[in-house]
């Protein structure tokens, strides 16, 4: 599992995974690229944990957002048990060697 990183790495790493999105990001997007539950995604979004523009009735989500998220340690120890969400996370060890 992924260990205390620098952000930048992090960062670096979650911007070339999501650099296929759009620009700017719904809760269903959110969900299906991090592996998060969308319920959970919106508690998130309601709470601010996530930044996030409401245009009623959703909210989107710029990208740059979604990275400021996933650099939290919050993201890193989110529990989940989302095969798309263990993937993320195990697949950045793998970008590391690569680097």
């Amino acid at each position: 599992m992924v260990e205390r990183e620098s952000n930048t790495d992090i960062v670096k790493y979650f911007k070339s995974i999501y650099r296929d999105y759009d620009d700017v990001l719904t809760a269903a997007d959110l969900s299906k690229i991090t592996g998060i539950e969308k319920n959970s995604v919106m508690k998130l979004l309601r709470a601010g944990t996530i930044k996030s523009i409401m245009t009623y009735p959703k909210y989107i989500v710029p990208k740059p957002y979604l990275l400021e998220f996933v650099a939290t340690q919050r993201f890193m120890r989110y529990r989940t048990s989302s095969k798309r969400f263990l993937e993320v996370l195990e697949n950045f060890e793998e970008w590391k060697k690569k680097k």
